[in-house]
């Protein structure tokens, strides 16, 4: 497939995990990739990646984001290097995890900078170029933390605000729809749940204790933590001409998480005590 064949994506957060998966695959179906990392031997490392593909990418390195002259200078970089800029992938992120009592007001910003500030300062100084491109579009990444309680599998009490971050880039994700398609421009979010990368390796209890990981796969509808293929995957259409008739919309990729209340699949044993009590008659 060659769906973003000539089409120039810039993508955050390309030194590992979502970012690093989404340079590789946008670059296999023909984009021309930009990313963006603040380490500098991480992003030179998915260049590496991409080029051995054979495939092309520019990678600025060395930008943090949450600075407004370094986010200029990555799009700018991707703007002189192609004239435009197509589709932006809005994956970067950082955070300090702590519940409410616990997080401290620099805590607090950072996270609420590093989650919420991102976004919203690379799509303001991605406007401009994306209304020179071709079909344009915007793709950020929310969390189900933004959308359900404490927002994790398990309810860990470890993000009040990572959540409230969150759940501020699923708000800004509808309201820049709105303001935006007056310049012809689509802007989505994806909400991941559990997402195997070196960032949850912690939460997943990684060499530490694996009885966690069967729990949290236990949390799940599918029976699985999810994958960075999983997620890029739903930017990859939400980004395509696919999904052309869809704009100011929050796609779930938690393998039904959410939808369970995180209780996962009935056992068996609970369906067989209900089946039981309905034949008996038994009425609610």
């Amino acid at each position: 497939m060659n769906r973003f064949a000539g089409r120039v994506v810039a993508i955050t957060g390309t030194g590992d995990g979502q970012g690093r998966v989404a340079a590789r695959r946008f670059a296999a179906e023909g984009a021309l990739v930009v990313g963006a990392d603040l380490d500098a031997a991480a992003a030179a490392l998915t260049e590496k990646l991409v080029r051995d593909d054979g495939r092309e990418m520019l990678s600025v390195a060395g930008v943090d984001l949450t600075d407004e002259a370094d986010v200029v200078r990555f799009v700018g970089a991707a703007a002189d290097r192609h004239g435009r800029i197509d589709l932006l992938y809005n994956n970067a992120a950082a955070a300090r995890l702590g519940d409410v009592t616990h997080t401290s007001e620099a805590d607090f910003d950072f996270t609420f900078r590093g989650v919420a500030r991102i976004p919203w300062l690379l799509t303001k100084h991605a406007v401009p170029h994306l209304r020179a491109g071709t079909d344009p579009a915007i793709v950020n990444t929310a969390s189900v933390s933004g959308i359900v309680g404490a927002g994790m599998v398990g309810n860990a009490p470890l993000l009040a605000a990572y959540g409230a971050a969150k759940a501020a880039v699923i708000r800004l994700s509808q309201i820049c729809a709105v303001e935006l398609a007056a310049s012809g421009i689509r802007v989505n979010c994806i909400s991941p749940g559990l997402i195997d990368t070196p960032a949850v390796a912690g939460i997943l209890g990684t060499g530490v204790d694996d009885r966690l990981r069967g729990w949290h796969e236990e949390q799940t509808l599918v029976g699985r933590i999810g994958t960075p293929d999983d997620v890029v995957s739903a930017a990859m259409f939400l980004l395509s001409s696919d999904a052309s008739y869809i704009t100011g919309h929050n796609l779930v990729v938690d393998g039904g998480w959410v939808a369970s209340g995180g209780a996962g699949r009935p056992h068996r044993d609970v369906v067989e005590a209900l089946e039981a009590s309905l034949a008996a008659g038994l009425r609610y």
